[in-house]
């Protein structure tokens, strides 16, 4: 046994690190009780925000609802084109942030080089937003450079 040797964290010690952190974020950015937020935490939700790379607060969009966001770019998406990039969150029950809530978190995002924009399930074009502005890619492009970097993944909890 060696004293000096500290054990690796468990999921739960991870849990707990990530919720505390969220906690601070939200009674912070968004002015609330974290108690107000707690009953919501289901194992499921709890799951789903364990998916995302350093969960940060992004804000509370239009429709009333917590958006918990990538506060890291994730190598989870890094490569994939944006039918493949909708898949991996659709099979993780996360989301892509919608263009409505890059103008409401753009300070909140990690994100300098171009990544996806929600536009759909099965779309031929797909908005890309890079330095400032979005544009409209065929959804399918393996050449286009804004797939490569990864994209912001969120999951959004009703209040």
């Amino acid at each position: 046994y060696n004293i000096g040797m500290r054990t690796p964290p468990t999921a739960e010690d991870r849990q707990e690190e990530m919720l505390h952190s969220l906690q601070e974020q939200f009674e912070r950015r968004i002015g609330r009780s974290w108690t107000t937020i707690v009953p919501r935490l289901t194992p499921e939700v709890l799951a789903c925000l364990s998916e995302l790379e350093d969960p940060k607060i992004y804000g509370i969009n239009g429709k009333n609802q917590l958006v918990f966001g990538d506060g890291t770019v994730s190598p989870r998406t890094e490569g994939l084109n944006y039918l493949e990039t909708k898949t991996h969150v659709r099979i993780k029950q996360l989301g892509l942030i919608t263009q409505e809530e890059l103008e409401l978190f753009k300070r909140e995002l990690p994100y300098t080089a171009p990544f996806w924009l929600e536009s759909g399930d099965r779309p031929q074009s797909a908005f890309c937003h890079f330095a400032g502005n979005t544009y409209v890619i065929e959804s399918r492009s393996s050449s286009h450079d804004g797939y490569k970097t990864g994209t912001p993944r969120v999951f959004r909890l009703p209040l």
